[in-house]
């Protein structure tokens, strides 16, 4: 049970346009269907991304999403075998 924001509630919190951008890859996301799981390890694999700007290590943070994506590949595969 986390917390849940509208629109409106984003904007006035301080997000300003990156509201409608969150708002659009939510709706991207949607026809996906994912689960929690499936959720839970593509927010892991978007924080650990090593090609962020300014990041003095990216090539450990790299090494650090491997297993992430290999899991969410996995998972994925199992999940939906027919797709």
């Amino acid at each position: 049970d986390g917390l849940t924001l509208n629109r409106t509630q984003m904007h006035n919190a301080g997000f300003g346009p990156l509201t409608d951008l969150v708002f659009a890859f939510a709706n991207q996301l949607l026809p996906l269907e994912m689960d929690d799981a499936e959720t839970g390890l593509l927010s892991a694999i978007c924080l650990l991304c090593g090609d962020r700007q300014d990041l003095e290590q990216a090539e450990k943070v790299d090494v650090l999403q491997e297993p992430l994506l290999e899991a969410l590949k996995i998972y994925v595969r199992r999940r939906r075998p027919h797709k």
